[in-house]
């Protein structure tokens, strides 16, 4: 694996490049802690500008682990069952204080840490996870590619459209038009969405 991950990391080729890994930790067991492996990963393989998140899976499987300790500490299954994402939460938060910890010593650490829930259903919502991923590149191009290229929510588009154009040209104290403004702004949304807006542009 780490000749694969420093090869396509380095790798001048675009289709042959990886742009940023997703390290999956599933939070199965209350008692995790960072395996072997997980350690020489993140002591061996140099990404160099390749942002490594840890994705901490499955973290479901918390709510059951919080029954039987609230069950255990004496309260009734109905009971425990109402206060069992609070409960899921101190020990999801023990939990990644605890992986933070371990693999913020090793050599080349991960970036950014981010819990997923509900990922298994058809409904699953990937917002947070593209938005994590698309601030964690440092090439605007790669995360204007992300951003534009998902369709599942527009706020998402909106958002990075307002803060990549508005507000950086604000910040940097550039003045743009009107139609470089729009190509700009535009520039963050789906093909498809971006066309139907500039038909009725012209219809109008």
């Amino acid at each position: 694996m780490r000749e694969f991950v420093v090869e396509h990391a380095m790798t001048k080729m675009l289709e042959k490049r990886i742009h940023a890994i997703w390290y999956c930790i599933p939070m199965t067991d209350n008692h995790r802690t960072i395996l072997a492996a997980e350690k020489m990963f993140f002591n061996e393989c140099e990404t160099g500008n390749v942002p490594v998140m840890v994705l901490l899976t499955k973290t479901d499987a918390l709510n059951f682990v919080a029954i039987e300790q609230l069950q255990e500490r004496g309260f009734a299954f109905e009971e425990a069952k109402k206060k069992a994402a609070e409960e899921a939460r101190d020990i999801l938060h023990k939990l990644l204080e605890n992986i933070k910890n371990s693999l913020g010593t090793c050599k080349f650490p991960p970036q950014y840490y981010l819990p997923l829930t509900g990922m298994h259903e058809e409904t699953a919502d990937c917002t947070v996870l593209m938005k994590y991923t698309a601030n964690a590149l440092t090439n605007e191009g790669l995360q204007n590619l992300v951003i534009s290229t998902q369709q599942n929510n527009i706020a998402l588009n909106i958002e990075f459209a307002v803060k990549k154009v508005i507000e950086e040209s604000l910040w940097k104290k550039i003045s743009l038009n009107k139609k470089k403004l729009q190509v700009s702004l535009l520039l963050w949304f789906p093909f498809e969405l971006v066309q139907w807006i500039l038909f009725m542009m012209q219809v109008s």
